[in-house]
């Protein structure tokens, strides 16, 4: 987290009330007249942030805006999101979007991000939650000179990155369930829905879209069980810009990594957090169940399990589950 994120969460845990020059150099280490500098800077990039002599600073933006200066300006990153950021207020999807802008030639790193969904897309057809203001909705473009053969890694170090991310701002708990789900304690917390464009056997463009669950205070009954987020979990609200920019430059990372092919640190990474290396699962795929020992992932992103009937499978898609002991 950098000064102008430190000092943004320590005003916004100030819940509307003054916060003195004093205070905030003391808790961010830095001089009064930084903090001024700081939040002069927050200020050009939208932050409704008030100053008074005697009272100090006190920030008075909707909780948690999307504000594409703050998400340009702390990305640590070289092309992701530093091309073009849409934001919406609301929207169907932002997956739907990006794909109509990668169609009309938008370049790698287009980011669209929204506060609502009213159609959020998710797995097998399904519609993800999406409740105004307290979670992440985005979806970037990517244009990676791959084979089609080759995409089906970068789906999993989407989900390595946005599990790392809600790491790093103190979650714990925190596993990866293949091929794009993040769980806290069993229940979900956030997840990667990709499709692809392609002509012939090339990849022409990938839309990642990631949903987190980032401040979420309560779910619908019907996902009580299953569903969490980063409130639930810790009791502390947090920036949806931070998360994104930490997850945007983990994933941009990852990616360049797997472009000079040593990805194996970040493979054993996955496997650790996956938890399922090794193991027993059921597969639901195509309308069909079988089983096996997970052995590991293929350079397609393809899951190998070892069927006792059929042999060693590659599962490209469908739910793996744990399997029970009998």
């Amino acid at each position: 987290m950098d000064t102008r994120e430190r000092l943004l969460e320590f005003l916004r845990a100030a819940e509307g009330t003054w916060v003195s020059g004093d205070d905030l150099a003391r808790r961010v280490a830095i001089t009064r007249s930084a903090v001024w500098k700081h939040v002069r800077r927050l200020r050009e990039e939208g932050c409704a942030i008030e100053s008074s002599p005697r009272k100090g600073y006190l920030l008075r933006e909707p909780p948690d805006r999307l504000n594409a200066g703050i998400i340009t300006t702390t990305l640590r990153t070289q092309v992701f999101g530093k091309r073009e950021i849409v934001v919406f207020s609301r929207i169907e999807s932002t997956n739907t979007s990006a794909k109509s802008m990668a169609l009309a030639g938008a370049p790698e790193g287009t980011l669209v991000i929204a506060d609502t969904q009213t159609s959020g897309g998710g797995r097998k057809g399904r519609t993800w939650y999406s409740p105004v203001r307290d979670g992440l909705y985005a979806s970037i473009i990517l244009r990676p000179n791959l084979l089609l053969s080759q995409a089906g890694r970068i789906p999993i170090f989407a989900s390595l990155a946005v599990a790392e991310s809600l790491v790093s701002l103190g979650l714990s708990g925190v596993s990866l369930k293949w091929p794009n789900d993040i769980l806290v304690r069993g229940k979900k917390i956030a997840g990667i829905l990709t499709e692809v464009g392609a002509e012939m056997d090339a990849v022409d463009y990938m839309i990642i879209g990631v949903g987190i669950n980032v401040n979420t205070p309560r779910f619908p009954e019907k996902l009580q069980r299953s569903a969490t987020s980063f409130f639930l979990e810790t009791g502390t609200r947090i920036f949806r810009n931070m998360v994104l920019t930490r997850y945007l430059t983990l994933f941009e990372k990852y990616c360049r990594v797997y472009r000079r092919g040593v990805t194996g640190r970040l493979l054993a990474r996955w496997k650790d957090l996956a938890g399922i290396m090794g193991r027993h699962v059921v597969v639901e795929s195509a309308g069909r169940t079988s089983g096996g020992l997970v052995q590991g992932l293929d350079e397609d992103g393809a899951l190998i399990v070892q069927d006792p009937k059929a042999g060693r499978v590659r599962v490209f898609s469908g739910d793996v589950r744990l399997q029970k002991p009998s």
